[in-house]
């Protein structure tokens, strides 16, 4: 029955129409409220709408009044029926209307504006039937793309004469994707040829036959296509159709292959082996021997199989310490290896037992190989006995030994006379660094090591520290050998101080003698220089006198014997000079020191040579302080102060001024003798106190010099610990100055 809205008036034909429809009809009028569209007013609505909604007479009733939550639940439907209302558009849509828990088919249609048809199909159960067909298809789905096995469909393709001469593709699953690496989206509707031109010729014959007589092959074979190796199921699901079930054995044909390539190569090595090789299950019988064991055993192969040792007649203590080993492996899954005496001793074998596991991971078989080593355990024993040798020899030499590793410079061994020559233990030796005892470069240390490997020297000369921080020269006598395939260094080590120090000592005398010696032929050249000058005035003016005598005044020949007097004055100073310098060098000479007055020396020393200073009209002073005393020799302190005083009276002008002081400082007393003579130069004054060519220069009035006393001082100075030197400027004057050690009384 249709409602209608008594304010609105509805046309009869819009009336029998919708009662006449099956499905839903409901004529609608969009309300506004503030201008704005709010609702949509029933103004008729036949049996079947109100059926779906549940009410009746529902006309002049608002749309969202009748279906409450429709514009929450359904939104589409809304704006498709304000769209319709607004613009006169057509709208189909399918929705799950929530509210009223039913699935629609929806028309919308409009004869004017704010005027609409909306008619509803009630599509619940297609919708329904539809999405079990779909879970079904589904769970179809899922299980059929979720295989192990690859499948695939093909359905016979013939030609005008009705003979197969192909097959199409027409369904596969994702383990047929996986296995064959086809995307099934590119491979769906291609034909067998198309997609396998190598293999499918050979497969289509006997596919067809089963597609159209039916039955089941089950086979494995080869791609050539794919190049892999399957394992596969024909079968047809309807007649021209066949399907196939396959599994990917590429692996297991592989792992096959190799294990028959693995078998064949061990037949091949264990039978062209030197070592015996058995194979024995878990009854300890025989199921393999190569050609070595029956070479050896003298015994068939045939013979040796299925049985035990102990059939075949070995030692009974043999076979069963064998046995008992076996079964270790057997229970154990490991490896043994032993070297082992048969025979009562007589042979020896390396004997080893691997266990071969099945694909359960049990031990199935042992292996056994052995050797006879019985040459090689002979040459182990010599070999001891020398090791044993060599270790006494190394060990208890009196030389000093080390084992030196050359690739890292590492002591790995050290003798005895090791430890006590370099003071550390041998347990502190070893791993100690070539480098930590060798003085030398370690750019050096490669070098000579170099040469040892290479045999271009085995001899060496260095400096080697000890423990104890001392230095010793050693000589190095090095060879090189190798040990278990690696090569070390033997040095011995022979410690030559003692002879390099005598060595040393030697060249030392030998420079002192040649000094000696030079400096003799320099000191008889000054000296014999310096005794011609005065000896060839007094022979001159004693020639004067004896020839001339008659026609020389008194006055004359009193100057003449005056001169003579004052040369042989200075001949008898420069021998004593002569006399003193022999004494030294010969070692006559010797010091005597005693605690003495500085002052009191110095003032003897100038009343000696009073008379000197009083001719040239000098003036000498002496300042002290306190009269420090000093710990000398007093005849050598003498001859250094007057030959020092003297010099200063020559080389100072008539009328000048020398002084002589002494101060302490610190443990030594500072003797210094002052003029304000001529002076000198520096380099001049650097030859002073050296034995060379004559540097002597007469004084300020001609009186004759040496320079043998300066030798005289300087060397009687350091005989008593003490220093001499000089400062001077020409034409100012010089100051000689000597240190003495201070006497404490």
């Amino acid at each position: 029955m249709v409602g209608q809205n008594s304010s609105d008036e509805i046309d009869s034909s819009r009336l029998s129409f919708m009662e006449k429809i099956t499905v839903g009809g409901v004529y609608l009028k969009l309300i506004y409220k503030d201008n704005q569209p709010h609702d949509f007013l029933i103004l008729s609505a036949n049996s079947s709408f109100e059926k779906m909604t549940g009410k009746k007479d529902i006309a002049g009733q608002k749309l969202c009044e009748v279906i409450p939550g429709l514009n929450e639940s359904n939104p589409e439907i809304i704006d498709a029926l304000l769209t319709v209302a607004l613009k006169g558009d057509e709208k189909r849509l399918e929705s799950f209307i929530k509210p009223i828990n039913i699935f629609a088919g929806i028309l919308i249609i409009s004869d004017k504006k704010d005027y609409v048809n909306l008619y509803m199909d009630d599509t619940t159960s297609r919708k329904q039937a539809e999405e079990k067909l779909k879970a079904s298809e589904s769970r179809y789905r899922n299980l059929f793309d979720n295989m192990a096995e690859g499948f695939a469909l093909y359905e016979a393709i013939k030609d005008d004469s009705g003979k197969v001469v192909d097959a199409l593709l027409l369904n596969a699953n994702l383990a047929f994707q996986k296995q064959t690496g086809m995307r099934i989206d590119d491979i769906l509707g291609k034909t067998m040829m198309e997609l396998f031109p190598q293999t499918g010729p050979l497969e289509l014959d006997s596919s067809v036959k089963i597609a159209f007589g039916g039955g089941i092959d089950n086979k494995e074979l080869y791609s050539y296509d794919l190049e892999k190796y399957f394992r596969q199921l024909t079968f047809s699901p309807e007649p021209g159709k066949f399907a196939y079930l396959f599994d990917d054995i590429t692996d297991r044909k592989v792992a096959e292959k190799a294990l028959s390539e693995s078998e064949r190569k061990f037949r091949t090595l264990a039978e062209n082996a030197d070592d015996i090789i058995m194979r024995f299950d878990k009854e300890h019988k025989h199921l393999y021997v190569n050609s070595a064991a029956v070479n050896y055993f003298k015994i068939n192969a045939s013979d040796f199989l299925s049985k035990t040792n102990a059939e075949l007649g070995f030692l009974k203590e043999e076979y069963e310490y064998w046995h008992k080993r076996i079964d270790e492996v057997f229970s154990t899954g490991k490896s043994f290896r032993e070297i082992a005496p048969v025979n009562n001793g007589e042979f020896w074998f390396d004997w080893s037992l691997i266990p071969e596991f099945d694909s359960e991971g049990n031990v199935s078989t042992v292996m056994s190989i052995s050797r006879d080593v019985t040459t090689l355990k002979k040459t182990e024993k010599e070999l001891a006995e020398r090791e044993r040798y060599y270790r006494m020899l190394f060990e208890d030499h009196e030389a000093v030994q080390l084992i030196v590793d050359p690739m890292i410079g590492l002591i790995v061994d050290a003798n005895k006379a090791a430890e006590r020559f370099y003071g550390w233990t041998k347990e502190e030796l070893v791993n100690m660094n070539i480098g930590d005892i060798n003085l030398m470069p370690a750019e050096e240390i490669k070098e000579r090591v170099k040469k040892v490997l290479c045999h271009e020297g085995s001899h060496f000369e260095v400096k080697q520290k000890r423990a104890d921080g001392s230095i010793r020269d050693v000589d190095l006598y090095c060879s090189s050998f190798t040990r278990e395939g690696r090569e070390f260094i033997q040095p011995i080590i022979i410690d030559v101080s003692a002879r390099k120090a005598a060595e040393a000592l030697i060249k030392q005398k030998n420079e002192e003698l040649f000094l000696a010696n030079a400096e003799k032929d320099k000191f008889f050249s000054i000296i014999a220089h310096d005794l011609r000058s005065p000896f060839h005035a007094i022979l001159g003016l004693m020639e004067v006198i004896i020839h001339d005598k008659e026609n020389l005044s008194m006055d004359e020949i009193v100057e003449f014997v005056t001169e003579i007097h004052n040369s042989g004055k200075n001949v008898y100073e420069l021998l004593e000079n002569l006399l003193e310098w022999a004494n030294m060098k010969r070692g006559v000479l010797t010091t005597n020191p005693e605690i003495l007055d500085s002052g009191k020396l110095i003032r003897d020393s100038i009343s000696f040579l009073s008379l000197k200073a009083e001719q040239k009209k000098i003036e000498v002073k002496s300042t002290y302080d306190d009269c420090p005393d000093i710990y000398t020799d007093k005849h050598m302190t003498d001859t250094v102060l007057r030959n020092l005083l003297s010099n200063a009276l020559k080389y100072t002008k008539r009328g000048g001024k020398v002084s002589v002081s002494a101060t302490r400082t610190g443990e030594m007393v500072e003797i210094a003798v002052k003029d304000n003579g001529v002076g000198m130069s520096g380099e001049y004054a650097k030859k002073l106190f050296k034995l060379g060519e004559k540097i002597g220069t007469r004084g300020t009035e001609m009186e004759p010099t040496s320079g043998l006393g300066l030798l005289l001082c300087k060397e009687f100075v350091e005989k008593n610990g003490g220093t001499i030197w000089v400062e001077s400027k020409e034409g100012e004057g010089s100051v000689f100055c000597f240190t003495l050690p201070a006497g404490e009384r």
